[in-house]
């Protein structure tokens, strides 16, 4: 089984790169019920790999980068932020699916206004995340 699940993992990663662009284009489209079914797809197809993901390396264990020298460093460096991110994204994510499942569109509504207005910017981005993660 584990020869086949880098395969999957690739297959089920594009797939949820495909989902995600075209979510993305139906939101812009106002195609809001097809962009959550869309949306949620793409959830599920990122737990599927992440659970064949865990299970490969569970089976493989920790495979060690041989290459030396600025490869070796291009390649560490790439993989500390993919680490970060792999850590931080799920949480976004889950945080998202919280407030999107019950229709709560408003608030990033708001962002985009204040955003036309002049507002907006990383510190509204930031202040809309942990707005998301406190309970209402």
């Amino acid at each position: 089984m584990t020869p086949v699940l880098p395969s999957v993992n690739a297959a089920l990663n594009a797939t949820a790169a495909v989902l995600l662009v075209w979510g993305y284009t139906l939101i812009r489209r106002k195609r809001i019920a097809t962009h959550r079914k869309v949306m949620i797809a793409a959830f599920i197809t990122s737990c599927l790999f992440l659970v064949c993901y865990i299970v490969y390396h569970a089976q493989v264990g920790s495979v060690r980068f041989q290459k030396t020298g600025a490869i070796r460093t291009v390649y560490l460096s790439i993989l500390g932020t993919h680490t970060v991110l792999a850590a931080v994204v799920p949480v976004l994510a889950i945080i998202t699916l919280r407030r999107g499942l019950p229709d709560r569109a408003l608030d990033a509504a708001d962002l985009a206004v204040r955003e036309r207005d002049g507002g907006g910017g990383v510190r509204d981005a930031v202040s809309l995340v942990v707005s998301a993660a406190l309970p209402r």
